[in-house]
Parts: C-alpha cells; sequence; structure tokens
C-alpha cells in the first residue's frame, strides 16, 4: 500500500488485512477471571475507597472495573486479544496497553503478598 498522506501504520488496518501480528493469546494463567465474588467486592472496595477521601478514588475504582471487565472479555473471548477488543469496542493496541498494566498489577500483588525468603 502506498500512501501520500500521514503514515498509515499496521494497527489502523483490519486484522484480516495485517500480516505483521497474530492473535496472541493471553496467558490463562496469569490472571482467572473474575468470579460473582470479585463483581461483589467491587462495590464494597469502592464504598471503602470513598471513605478513605485520600483524592484518588474515582481513579482507584475505574481501575479495579477495568481489570474485572477485561479480564472478564478475555475470558469469554477465549484468552484471544481481537475477539476481547471487538466485544469491548476497543482497539487491539489500547486492550494489550491494558492487557500490560493488568499483569503489571497482578505480579506486583504476588510479589507484595509474598514473604520474604531470606528469613528476615
Amino acid at each position: 500500500m502506498l500512501s501520500t498522506g500521514p503514515a498509515l501504520l499496521p494497527e489502523f488496518l483490519p486484522l484480516e488485512q495485517r500480516n505483521d501480528v497474530a492473535d496472541e493469546p493471553f496467558p490463562a494463567s496469569s490472571a482467572p477471571p473474575p468470579g460473582a465474588d470479585a463483581w461483589q467486592e467491587l462495590g464494597r472496595f469502592a464504598e471503602q475507597v470513598l471513605k478513605e477521601a485520600g483524592g484518588d478514588g474515582y481513579r482507584r475504582i475505574i481501575q479495579r472495573f477495568d481489570r474485572l471487565v477485561i479480564l472478564q472479555a478475555m475470558d469469554q473471548a477465549g484468552n484471544m486479544q481481537s475477539r476481547a477488543a471487538d466485544l469491548l469496542g476497543l482497539s487491539r493496541p489500547t486492550l494489550r496497553t491494558k492487557l500490560r498494566g493488568i499483569l503489571s498489577a497482578i505480579e506486583q500483588e504476588k510479589n507484595t503478598a509474598r514473604p520474604k525468603a531470606n528469613g528476615n
């Protein structure tokens, strides 16, 4: 394809016209889909955050909501990113960015929950 205007990037093309990026499955073992308890916990989490009045309550609640919605969509889409992006109405690059953030947060949670191995 030739373009005389602004650059045309591969992520702007429909998936069936792209051969540079395969639909990579999401590592299912890294983040289980949320269950009913997780959705109920979201309400309790929102109440707790709003009571703390730390000034960043909205951001923290939206991050938790995003995590639940995206992981649910990934589960429903068989862990295929392009299908989940379609379900959510997001671009695949946007979904990938959000997934990286979610996986990073999960890793941080695992690392802070693990006791120190050196015995201190």
